[in-house]
């Protein structure tokens, strides 16, 4: 029977990883045993050895005693994340030349990549100081499996108008989102920040990814209080007296003007007399 078995160091195996699959057999029998043949087989056909068969024989084992065996094995890459369960098969003869199996099964705990993908994220264009800056991070579960938790958090040289995190929940594999918001810088120049995505795996194990992001930003513009400055004068309103004053004015030409048209209307008159 199998009585220990490890995967290596780690607790999980990697889907698309080999992995070292240690075996330790032990007859449990009062009698010795013979022509062992073993198998190693998953149900599933996901996880399978890395190189040579998936059997191996033992010439015989003595009551009590134990065989070890290593065998170098590999993960399918689109084995779901969970425990795949293998079956160890046995078949042997005792010397009296009796034929007999025993089987028994070992779980394996195959776990996916993570593979939260976040793009670059872009200057928000001209920015002086004083100004709301406005940033939008796309991004994207690319992996196998659900992220349990996401949490998106934002910080830097910048004060956020608004919350500056939010929780988005879990996220099932092959889903995009965006994460916006708005802030006002607080210097000019190059302004770091930085967002962070915290999420637990398929086995519970929190996980922290980091984008970093530069802004330059530009100074405000600088009055100087001892520019002249054009100043266009102010119009008063004028008083009754001055309307009195101008509107004698505009009558007294408007009688000019008629006698000088009568005087040119009579001197014409007269010019014709003449000539007849």
């Amino acid at each position: 029977m199998v009585t220990n078995y490890s995967i290596g160091s780690d607790k999980y195996v990697m889907a698309g990883k080999d992995f070292p699959l240690s075996l330790t057999l032990t007859n449990t029998s009062g009698k010795t045993l013979r022509n062992i043949k073993v198998t190693v087989q998953d149900s599933t056909g996901g996880v399978l050895p890395a190189e040579g068969s998936n059997s191996f024989f033992i010439n015989s084992i003595a009551p009590g005693a134990s065989y070890g065996k290593l065998m170098p094995m590999t993960v399918n890459n689109d084995v779901a994340a969970g425990n795949s369960t293998i079956a160890v098969n046995m078949s042997y003869e005792d010397l009296d030349g009796g034929t007999h199996t025993s089987a028994d099964t070992i779980t394996v705990p195959v776990t996916q990549e993570d593979r939260l993908m976040i793009d670059d994220i872009l200057d928000p264009g001209w920015l002086m100081m004083g100004e709301q800056g406005y940033v939008q991070i796309k991004y994207y579960n690319m992996g196998k499996t659900t992220l349990n938790n996401l949490r998106i958090s934002v910080s830097g040289d910048f004060t956020v108008d608004g919350d500056s995190s939010q929780y988005i929940g879990n996220m099932a594999n092959g889903r995009s989102d965006y994460f916006s918001f708005n802030f006002f810088p607080n210097s000019e120049g190059e302004m770091k920040g930085k967002a962070v995505f915290t999420f637990e795996n398929a086995q519970g194990a929190e996980q922290v990814i980091e984008k970093e992001f530069t802004f330059n930003i530009q100074p405000a513009p600088e009055w100087d209080p001892g520019e002249d400055m054009p100043i266009e004068p102010v119009k008063q309103p004028m008083s009754l007296a001055q309307k009195i004053l101008i509107g004698a004015g505009v009558a007294a030409a408007a009688a000019a003007a008629l006698v000088i048209g009568k005087k040119r209307k009579k001197a014409k008159a007269e010019e014709l007399e003449l000539d007849e």
